[in-house]
């Protein structure tokens, strides 16, 4: 898998824990391509990445069942 943030380094403990969620979108970086894992995340990230990971899980469970809802799946984009 390729380094997604220039922070998180293969060598750091948490390097396969931020890029699984970078690679299925539950995590970003910023605008400088890091991640600082360092920094406290706030309440508002901790949701945003729950949110993203329950609409991952259901979108994914549908997908594995067969059922595609595609209208309901771009209506909810826009």
């Amino acid at each position: 898998m390729k380094q997604v943030f220039s922070d998180v380094t293969p060598d750091k403990w948490y390097y396969n824990e931020i890029q699984r969620g970078a690679f299925y979108g539950l995590l970003e970086g910023l605008p400088d391509g890091t991640y600082r894992p360092d920094l406290t995340m706030s309440r508002a990230d901790a949701g945003v990445a729950i949110v993203r990971s329950f609409d991952r899980l259901i979108y994914y469970s549908l997908l594995i069942n067969g059922i595609v809802l595609s209208a309901v799946l771009f209506a909810r984009k826009a």
